[in-house]
């Protein structure tokens, strides 16, 4: 069931700041209820246009500095998302397959609170349903993540 049920404007800021020189993992249970709208960010942060994790042109993405995209189109299912940004890579897993691995760049987002449902400006809101969040400070093992996922 959905927790909370985004249409593109509001947004949670979270009282939490990530520090980006050190790692971070991020769990999300989402489902878009528009996967036409380009860019829509499900976990972001208060600078301009900078999401953790989103969809664009259609697929999912990562971004922390740079953005990378996978091949894996936009559908109007529930999945759980898995971020880890470590030491300028991250990796971005839906329904517990890896989906995409890069370079996410020079960390600047340090010290800003984390939004869900959007990032700033708004213009960027989630539409969907989200039921779940979950941000652990530190990098979680392979074990902890597939713990995490599955529960």
């Amino acid at each position: 069931r959905n927790l909370l049920t985004f249409a593109g404007e509001p947004m949670i800021l979270a009282s939490a700041a990530w520090n980006q020189t050190l790692p971070v993992t991020m769990f999300a249970v989402a489902r878009s209820l528009d996967s036409t709208t380009a860019n829509q960010h499900l976990i972001g942060k208060t600078l301009v246009d900078n999401p953790v994790i989103f969809k664009y042109t259609g697929n999912w993405s990562l971004f922390a500095g740079n953005p990378l995209a996978s091949s894996v189109a936009v559908t109007n299912n529930w999945h759980t998302f898995t971020a880890l940004v470590s030491a300028g890579t991250g990796n971005l897993r839906l329904n517990g397959t890896s989906v995409l691995t890069g370079n996410t760049g020079a960390a600047y987002w340090n010290n800003t609170p984390i939004l869900i449902g959007s990032s700033i400006p708004p213009r960027c809101g989630w539409v969907g349903d989200i039921a779940e969040v979950l941000i652990y400070s530190g990098a979680l093992s392979e074990a902890d993540i597939s713990t995490v996922e599955s529960y």
